[in-house]
């Protein structure tokens, strides 16, 4: 087998630097977002849109693992609407998926803090003007805005009519992928854009109300605690699939990039980066009939730059190059001496 040449050497190193760079500086700013948190002009990283617009094969299981919005949009319908000059009766529950979530912020403040049985009383108080408040948004009517090819139409209807819009509109998004299988291509790439601009805008509408009043429900109980209760600190990050998957990605990221530009187990780090530029891919492939992602640069059939990038992390694991130039070869040295200090 024929020797590598010095200029191939050099090619690789630079490969694997520049390579190195890229997934540190992704990780570095992940990791960053994530110590600053929310703010006027950023957010911390969160992979949850991308995990819910994948459209691969891993797309469905890793969305099981989420909490949907859209359940909570479909369990407006729990409340039905009144007939028109009839009274709404008293007394009405928020539907069963919004009275557990409400419950269920409740009890992590009751089980940090160690509310008292008034605390939590004036708890449940809140909860109950809150679910009393929302019932009444889902039954009175209201207007919406419908956008169609030729121009948005408002009209009044119930909000349960409007959910009844929403799953038409899922609906549609299903068999247009559906026909983008069949046919092998994505034949539906105006009525897939046409469907998911109208889910994300009946979303953030059919949402609003609920968001807005959980955001009230969590600054009344972030008033309840007395000063001895204060002094525990505030409530910690809920850790749920999303979460934990956010600073996995972060840090991985970070690692590998580290790795890779240190020259330090080049190998491992160059096969956890293929490894997670493959699970994106198994997300969001190139396949002909799935419709293209947004802000998508080129055309690609099968073969997208994640792939090709794995390709080359692949073969960059495949040679010592953190022996050529980076720490793997001071590792190396100080192996080899004690190997032969044991020896004698």
């Amino acid at each position: 087998m024929n020797r590598i040449s010095s200029t191939a050497v050099v090619l690789l190193v630079v490969l694997r630097l520049v390579i190195g760079w890229h997934f540190f500086v992704e990780g570095f700013l992940k990791v960053k977002s994530r110590w600053i948190g929310p703010s006027e002009i950023s957010k911390p990283f969160s992979s949850e849109g991308y995990f819910r617009e994948a459209t691969g094969p891993l797309g469905p299981y890793l969305r099981g693992m989420l909490s949907n919005p859209d359940d909570i949009i479909l369990s407006f319908q729990e409340i039905q609407p009144v007939a028109k000059g009839a009274v709404a009766p008293v007394g009405l529950k928020a539907p069963t998926k919004v009275h557990n979530e409400w419950l269920a912020q409740l009890q992590r403040f009751e089980t940090h803090y160690k509310f008292s049985k008034s605390q939590v009383e004036s708890g449940f108080g809140k909860i109950a003007e809150l679910e009393s408040d929302l019932v009444k948004w889902i039954l009175e009517p209201r207007e919406f805005k419908t956008t169609f090819p030729s121009g948005a139409v408002e009209k009044t209807i119930s909000v349960y009519a409007r959910v009844d819009e929403f799953k038409a509109a899922k609906a549609k998004l299903d068999e247009a992928a559906n026909i983008n299988w069949s046919m092998g291509k994505d034949v539906e790439k105006a009525k897939t854009q046409q469907a998911k601009g109208a889910l994300a805008s009946m979303r953030a509408e059919l949402l609003t109300e609920y968001n807005g009043k959980t955001a009230q429900l969590k600054s009344y109980l972030e008033t309840l605690p007395n000063e001895d209760q204060v002094g525990k600190g505030p409530l910690g990050q809920k850790y749920d699939f999303l979460s934990v998957s956010d600073m996995i990605t972060a840090y991985a990221l970070l690692l590998a990039g580290m790795g890779m530009l240190s020259g330090c187990l080049t190998r491992w780090a160059c096969l956890g980066a293929a490894t997670f530029l493959f699970f994106t891919y198994l997300l969001q492939p190139s396949f002909p009939w799935l419709p293209a992602p947004p802000l998508n640069e080129g055309n690609y059939i099968f073969v997208n730059k994640n792939i090709v990038e794995c390709a080359a992390l692949l073969v960059l694991a495949s040679l010592p190059t953190g022996y050529w130039f980076g720490v793997d070869a001071f590792l190396g040295w100080i192996w080899a001496t004690r190997s032969n200090s044991a020896k004698a």
